[in-house]
């Protein structure tokens, strides 16, 4: 069934007749505020009718926008209406692109992950319908929706060799390079190959470039790929190991600024670095009290196998430094600290590019992915060295652990700039919420993106 809904503004007229009849009919069964939350239901004998008030104008940002579509489509949903035709007029002078808005959280909303939409396709659908979609929206979803796929998929179908195998289909138009075997050894890429010793599958650094013609600026992205964190020899509780197969979000989140940012044609050079293992337990596992040596020469002593993250990208990191790029940024489900201190819904970001933090910042709050900075106080730097080797992967005295990790990853940046994005929470909600139903979200994709088109 169709219907229509009609935003409403406490500040001024619907301005329009023939739904003002509708609206009126039926105000003797409903209590109509024209606050935040109220909301009148009519039916024409064809279709149903939402009125649905926004509250004062003015006062409308994404996230008050984006609650209202969430319960229009709850009641759409109860009413039985999979799509919903939008009126427009009253929402011309928003501070957003309601036609990219609109499409791109329907989107967020309505998606299934593939095996579910075998069966039942359209229950739980509602779309919204304006008259002409935002120009990228479609590009958006079907990157948001690709890092989805990856994130919510087991570690059955994605790990390191699974990996290699879609960058080479998503990416084949792109530079690609993957190091493994032999030559992760003679590269002395030691943290990946520490971690992905214990693993069913082959350790590996995926590197792929996009180079579009006239670039003026560099920007290397580094994504964690543990694609199943048991936690090694240091085995997780089985609470904490149940949703280890999105260990690898940040690895995710690279492919998927990639394949948008070469459908965009973005005019800047990006080169994803994204580093693959599995981090198991198992007669070849690296073990507490061994010493690693990173790629840029840097040891580190392995206090738990299950700070295994900062190892991999460690190395990745190195890498990125010595080829150089005019911004480093990671993305990387790091620290459990991270969700105690800012919950699922908030990442941190933290850096030593202070400009570019700042517009990550007002951009991720403005499009509803939103990031809290973090310190990097020097202070700390002491609690990260060890008494055996340059530094060490964990025991790093009471709280600050988010930040502890983070000054770990910045041994190995050299004086670049750099930014650091824990997204722990975020990237993966364990019901359903504002960035849609249970499972991966996409976060960090339109952000980036965001960030690069201004950054470019």
């Amino acid at each position: 069934m169709k219907g229509f809904v009609i935003f409403v503004f406490k500040d001024r007229e619907l301005g329009d007749k023939k739904y003002s009849y509708l609206l009126d009919k039926e105000k003797r069964r409903f209590k109509f505020k024209n606050k935040n939350g109220d909301y009148v239901i009519s039916n024409d004998g064809e279709k149903w009718f939402i009125f649905y008030s926004l509250g004062k104008e003015k006062k409308v940002d994404i996230f008050s926008f984006r609650e209202a579509l969430l319960k229009v489509r709850k009641i759409a949903l109860t009413l039985k209406v999979n799509e919903l035709k939008v009126y427009e007029r009253n929402l011309k002078k928003l501070p957003f692109d309601y036609r990219f808005e609109i499409p791109f959280y329907s989107s967020l909303l309505n998606y299934k992950f593939l095996r579910k939409r075998e069966s039942k396709k359209d229950e739980g659908i509602v779309k919204f319908k304006v008259s002409k979609e935002g120009k990228e929206v479609k590009l958006f979803n079907e990157a948001v929706k690709f890092v989805r796929e990856l994130v919510n998929a087991g570690a059955d179908e994605i790990n390191p060799d699974s990996l290699e195998k879609i960058a080479k289909e998503e990416f084949s138009s792109l530079k690609l390079r993957v190091y493994k075997g032999k030559e992760l050894e003679k590269k002395g890429f030691g943290g990946i190959l520490a971690v992905g010793k214990g693993g069913n599958y082959e350790p590996r650094l995926i590197r792929i470039e996009y180079s579009p013609e006239n670039y003026k600026k560099t920007v290397a992205l580094v994504g964690k790929a543990v694609t199943f964190d048991s936690g090694g020899l240091n085995v997780k509780p089985y609470s904490a190991m149940e949703d280890m197969k999105i260990d690898m979000s940040g690895g995710a989140i690279v492919f998927g600024i990639l394949k948008l940012a070469n459908a965009l044609k973005l005019p800047v050079k990006i080169i994803g670095y994204v580093p693959a293992v599995e981090n198991m337990p198992g007669p070849k596992s690296y073990k507490q009290g061994d010493i690693v040596k990173i790629y840029n020469g840097k040891t580190v002593e392995i206090k738990h196998t299950d700070a295994e993250g900062r190892l991999i990208l460690a190395d990745a990191l190195s890498l990125a430094d010595e080829e150089g790029a005019d911004l480093i940024i990671d993305y990387a489900t790091l620290t459990g600290a991270c969700i105690t201190a800012l919950g699922t819904k908030i990442a941190a970001i933290m850096g030593t590019d202070k400009g570019s933090l700042r517009k990550f910042y007002e951009i991720s709050w403005k499009i509803q992915e939103p990031l809290w900075e973090f310190p990097l106080p020097e202070f700390y730097e002491k609690d990260v060295k060890s008494d055996i080797a340059d530094i060490k992967n964990t025991g790093y005295g009471i709280g600050g652990g988010t930040i502890k990790a983070g000054l770990f990853l910045k041994e190995f940046i050299g004086k670049r700039r750099w930014l650091h994005l824990d997204v722990a929470g975020p990237v993966y909600f364990e019901k359903g919420d504002f960035f849609g139903i249970k499972g991966a979200t996409g976060f960090g994709v339109r952000l980036t993106i965001e960030f690069l088109k201004e950054f470019s």
